[in-house]
């Protein structure tokens, strides 16, 4: 009966160690990394990125008093407001739309742009600004700026008018 129990025990214990999967190149894709963590002035909320080798990742808001997590897919460079009101970050196209580009050898000017997230924890919603050149966050008020590209948005104002008159429609300013 020892044998038969040491026979056993040695069979799965092999069975266990060959579960274990092999560390090569091929598994690199799969790892994960904590990125840019902050926490608010006041301590209530956490954010922090969790981003693959490769590929697309996650911006993550954590609610300290309500114990409740948000999440963002694409979100860089969180940052606070002063007072706690909002969290402001900007929001990159797709890995593969950015890597299509690159490999189509597309002009850099035609490349899809950012987007700037604003997530204002008062009303629990999200308010995005295409088109996103950079954005700041002021230390002593609670004053956010951003820069979008103007030629893109007269560029499309333009089109549209063109369109209308095309149509006969009379067009206002």
């Amino acid at each position: 009966m020892k044998i038969f129990l040491s026979f056993l025990f040695i069979i799965c214990s092999l069975l266990a160690f060959s579960q274990k999967k092999v560390i090569d190149h091929t598994i690199y894709n799969d790892w994960r990394k904590t990125e840019a963590q902050n926490i608010s002035n006041d301590g209530n909320y956490i954010s922090y990125e969790i981003n693959p080798h490769r590929g697309d990742g996650f911006l993550y808001v954590y609610n300290s008093s309500t114990s409740k997590t948000d999440s963002f897919p694409r979100g860089k460079e969180a940052k606070f407001g002063t007072n706690n009101n909002y969290l402001v970050f900007k929001i990159t196209p797709g890995f593969d739309t950015l890597r299509n580009c690159e490999l189509n050898k597309v002009d850099k000017k035609k490349w899809p742009k950012d987007t700037l997230g604003i997530y204002v924890f008062a009303k629990d919603s999200l308010i995005k600004i295409p088109l996103l050149k950079s954005f700041s966050v002021f230390e002593d008020n609670d004053w956010l700026s951003y820069v979008v590209d103007e030629n893109e948005i007269k560029t499309t104002a333009t089109k549209s008018e063109k369109e209308k008159q095309e149509r006969g429609g009379k067009t206002s300013v």
